[in-house]
């Protein structure tokens, strides 16, 4: 008489194979290697139609398990890398950044320090809320520490600042009272920037280029009258001798080095006062040292390059 495992071997038998056979441990393992190929497969064209999908979502979809599917992707050598956000830009774009691009590299051809006497100029608006990255904010500890960081104020202030890097330095802070418009704008030129020329030899002044982007407060007629003034044929902008492109931050310092190291210095710890967001600002700037603006200086040129390579479009995720 058999014993009761023999039914239960053979009643899974015929539920598997619908037969009475018994594959021998050979056709077993070739079983599983094609069951596993086939897996591979699957997984493989998915996310070849899908390369923006989740694991979690895969997993539901082809209904197999998430570990199976991460092993699969990290058998095949596949690593999931992060989107990087760049800056818009219209078709007509393409064209002003190649030119811009082609000059600055003739600039160079003519005199190698040519990016040391070109100021970059920017401004920006600090927050008492900042900036909080939580992808990469974290405690770590043994047990959860359960804490927070407060980012949403019913009192709110801000500050705007004004910050320049010139000859592996940066000029400023200079912190701007008020909306920003075409007159002050032109009274922060007229008073603190050019108290600040003022200990700059005559000869570095005679052989300074001034550089800003194509925000409003810059394209008002007496700005652009006191930047033909004092910088005639020697300034970089919208409506200048040298138009500045418009939407392209990737190719200023001011925009892919000093806000950003500037802010992630500032906001390292939680901002409580005006006063305090000031003091911030300014001890920030202060840790910057000359040999990281002189490194972000002579990279406008690499970028110039890697946006000729790209035909003025977007270059930045080709750089390492």
């Amino acid at each position: 008489m058999p014993n009761r495992r023999v039914f239960s071997l053979t009643f899974n038998r015929l539920r598997e194979t619908g037969s009475f056979l018994i594959r021998n441990e050979g056709d077993q393992f070739q079983a599983a290697i094609r069951a596993d190929y086939r897996r591979r497969n699957c997984v493989q064209r998915h996310f070849d139609n899908n390369p923006e999908t989740s694991i979690r979502r895969a997993s539901a979809a082809l209904a197999i398990s998430r570990q199976a599917i991460w092993r699969t992707l990290k058998g095949d050598n596949r690593y999931p890398y992060h989107l990087q956000k760049v800056q818009n830009l219209l078709p007509q774009d393409y064209v002003k950044r190649l030119n811009f691009s082609y000059w600055f590299l003739e600039k160079i051809r003519d005199d190698n320090l040519f990016p040391l006497k070109n100021i970059s100029t920017d401004e920006a608006t600090f927050t008492r809320g900042g900036i909080v990255n939580q992808r990469n904010y974290h405690v770590w500890a043994l047990e959860n520490p359960r804490a927070i960081r407060e980012n949403r104020f019913q009192h709110e202030f801000a500050i705007n600042v004004w910050l320049g890097i010139w000859n592996g330095l940066l000029v400023g802070p200079y912190f701007l009272s008020g909306r920003l418009n075409g007159i002050t704008f032109t009274h922060f030129l007229e008073n603190d920037f050019s108290n600040y020329l003022d200990d700059i030899p005559l000869q570095q002044r005679i052989e300074m280029w001034f550089q800003l982007d194509g925000c409003p407060a810059h394209y008002s007629r007496v700005a652009r009258a006191w930047l033909d003034i004092n910088y005639p044929q020697r300034w970089i902008g919208r409506g200048g001798v040298v138009p500045w492109p418009p939407r392209s931050p990737d190719m200023t310092p001011m925009d892919f080095f000093v806000w950003g190291t500037l802010k992630q210095k500032v906001y390292s710890v939680s901002i409580n006062s005006r006063e305090q967001l000031r003091d911030r600002i300014i001890d920030a700037v202060h840790q910057i040292s000359s040999e990281q603006c002189l490194a972000a200086i002579y990279q406008v040129s690499a970028r110039c390059n890697a946006c000729i390579g790209a035909r003025g479009q977007h270059f930045e995720q080709y750089l390492h």
